[in-house]
Order: structure tokens, then sequence, then C-alpha cells
């Protein structure tokens, strides 16, 4: 729990204040009616006729409203809402420098204790440029009223002596305050600076993580109104032409019927996976190498593609968003070269090299034409190469030099670093 405020510059917000923040003003409220009374019970004792008839009603008049100011500054301003008020701080340290003197004048230089404990409020509540006026003429009232100007020269000196050292040790508390309390406000603020920015990172994550969910949304959407939705339209169209046929000629009404039934087994196998992209889990891919290794073994079994896949062995390991998005490229490059290529063999490799990870799918297919290269909505190019663009990586697709197509995406270590989770 955060300690009490005592000075500062800055003003405590309410919210910002402990919740017994009220018992360190009671506790030196406290202190100044003991004061107060020990001076009276002093008084009483050296001259108890000051304290009878009108003078006695004086002396509480002048006690009642040196209290008062004092509650005020303690209680009311400086301990609930630093700084001081502008007009009312100095409006309040001029009622005390009017009602002290005369405490002091009127009755008995006991009261003087009252100007060193106005030091504090002065030095807590006041901002710099307003201290000279205040401190001067409190040191001079402590001064002239606590010096036995009648005791002769050693006893001025010694008298002397012991009003600088209270002066001293009472000063040097009240800046100690100061600067403690100004630290700790300084800290208060850098923390709230560190809420603040923990909160605009959290606010950012999460806007992070919608954007990505969006990004794939339209990925999902892009890739079924590609496959799947093309898909339908031309079913749609073999449907009509089988209708027409049969009329005519049923061998190829039945061959565009079964022609038809192969385009709707890819669709499915199309929204099937479109499917598994949504469910996909993110431990699939936490051993990137074993992940690809995986991708490569299934690619093959599946359509006899000779695969060869090339690990690095000294891999270092890749942060978590990076290997979603690596992950996500190789298996959107393999589809690719399994729907479109018509190759025989591919070559799909991880390594380290210019302080980066660098992925590479090359296969001997039929490769993609110029135009399809301009193009970078065309099978999923677009999605791949936004993937490693979330995450500070370059994507690139080229034909090879023998015919075929490159597909290479490159994460820079620092970039990895950048999208670690925290």
């Amino acid at each position: 729990m955060r300690g009490a405020p005592l000075f500062a510059d800055q003003a405590t917000p309410p919210s910002d204040r402990p919740r017994r923040w009220w018992l360190f003003p009671l506790f030196w409220a406290i202190v100044f009616c003991i004061g107060l009374a020990l001076s009276t019970t002093t008084l009483y004792q050296r001259q108890p006729e000051q304290l009878a008839g009108w003078s006695g009603v004086r002396l509480a008049v002048l006690l009642i409203g040196n209290f008062t100011a004092y509650m005020l500054i303690a209680w009311g301003w400086l301990y609930r809402d630093r700084p001081l008020p502008a007009w009312r701080g100095p409006l309040y340290f001029a009622v005390q420098m009017l009602l002290l003197p005369l405490l002091i004048w009127w009755y008995s230089a006991a009261f003087a204790w009252i100007s060193l404990a106005l030091l504090y409020p002065v030095i807590g509540g006041l901002p710099k440029r307003q201290w000279p006026l205040p401190l001067a003429a409190l040191l001079a009232l402590f001064v002239i009223s606590s010096l036995p100007w009648d005791g002769g020269a050693h006893g001025t000196a010694g008298s002397l002596l012991s009003v600088a050292l209270q002066l001293i040790v009472n000063l040097g508390i009240a800046l100690v305050l100061r600067l403690i309390s100004t630290q700790r406000d300084q800290l208060r603020a850098a923390l709230g600076e560190v809420r603040q920015a923990h909160v605009a990172l959290a606010a950012s994550a999460e806007q992070k993580q919608e954007l990505a969910v969006l990004r794939e949304r339209a990925r999902l959407a892009r890739a079924m109104h590609d496959n799947i939705g093309h898909a339908l339209v031309v079913m749609n169209i073999k449907l009509e032409a089988a209708q027409l046929l049969y009329a005519r000629d049923m061998a190829r009404g039945d061959a565009e019927l079964e022609a038809t039934r192969a385009l709707i087994r890819t669709a499915m196998a199309e929204l099937r996976s479109a499917l598994a992209d949504l469910r996909a889990p993110t431990a699939d891919h936490d051993d990137l190498p074993r992940a690809l290794q995986r991708l490569a073994h299934e690619l093959q079994a599946r359509t006899g593609i000779a695969v060869t896949c090339k690990i690095a062995a000294d891999l270092p390991p890749v942060p978590a968003e990076a290997r979603e998005a690596i992950w996500h490229v190789a298996r959107e490059a393999l589809t690719n070269v399994e729907r479109h290529a018509a190759a025989a063999s591919l070559t799909l490799s991880l390594e380290f090299q210019r302080d980066g990870w660098l992925l590479r799918v090359v296969d001997d297919g039929a490769g993609m034409s110029h135009k399809d290269l301009r193009r970078p909505d065309h099978y999923g190019v677009l999605g791949m190469r936004e993937r490693m663009k979330e995450i500070g990586g370059r994507f690139d697709i080229q034909r090879g030099a023998g015919g075929g197509t490159i597909v290479e995406a490159y994460l820079p270590q620092r970039a990895a670093e950048d999208v670690r989770p925290a």
C-alpha cells in the first residue's frame, strides 16, 4: 500500500490516495493541539492573569484562529488537494502571519514554535517561487521571539546558537521530506505511465489479434471464392450441359455427370481444407521442423509427388507467431504444387542464413507464367505475402531457371524477436 502524500508540486487525485490518507493530517493536528495546550499551560503558570477576562477570550480567539488556519492547510488543501491553490495558499499564510505575532507579543514567546511548525506547509505546500517571503517572515519571527535580548552578550550568543540549530534542523527535515515526496510523486507518475503503456500494449495486442483473425477470414474467403465458388459455377454449367446432352447423346451426358461428380469431390476436399484451417491448433506447428516434415510426407503419400525435405540441423528456435506464419506459408505453397503445378518432385527446405530463417519450396512442375506472377492474388500468393509481411518478413515467388516454381519466405531474426509473444 502506498504511503500518504506529504508534500509535492503536483496534485494527487483522490483515486490515487490510500484509503486512510487522512490519518497523517490527523496526527499532525493532534500534535499541533498538544503544542498549543503545553504553551497555554506554560503561560498560565507564569502569567495566570493573561487567561482571565477579555484577555482570556482574546487568547482563545487567537488559538482557535491559528488552529483553524493550520487545519485548512493541513487537512483541506495540503494533504488532500496538493499543491495549494494559487490564491488560497498565500492568503492562508498571510492570516497566519497576522495571528502568530499577536499571539507571541500579547502573550508569550512560548508560542514561537508555531513558526517552525509552519515551515513544513510552506516548503511542502507552496511552489518554490513563493518560498522567500513566508520563509523570511517565519524565520525572522522565530529568531526575534526566541532570543533573550536582555540576557547579555554571552546569553545572547548561546541562545543564538540554539535558535540557529533549531532552524537548521527543521529546515533540513522539511527539505528532505519535500525531496522524498517529490521523488515518490515522480515514481508514482512513472508507474502511472507504465500502467498506461501496459494497457495500451494489451489493447494493441488485442487489436493485432483481431486484425490477424480478420486477415485469416479474408484469406479463407478468397480461397473459398476462388476454389469452391469457381467449382460451383462450373458444376452448374456442366449440369446444364449434361441435361442438354441427354436428349441427343446419353454417353456424353454420362461423361459430363461423371466430370461433375469429380468436381464435387474436389470442392468437398477444398471445403474440408478450409474448415481444417479454421480448426488448426497452434500446437500442430510448435515443433516447426517436425511439422514441415509431416506436411511433406502427407503430400507425398497423398499425391505420389517425390518430396525432399531438408531441415538444417543447427536451426535456431523460431518464435511462436513466426512458426505459425512459416508453417502456413509452407502448407499453402505445397497445396499450390499439388493443385496447379503438375510436378513430379519438389524440395522443401528451411535453413538459417544471413541472420534469418529462409523457407524454400522448389518444384519441377509447369511453372507460373509471367502473367500469373503479376497477379498478387493468384494461387493464394496474397495470403502468403500478407502472413510474412505481418511478422516483418519477405515473400517472393518466381519461375525456376529450368522450369517449375520457386517460393521463398525469409524472416530476419530481429523481426522475429519483435513478434515474440509477451
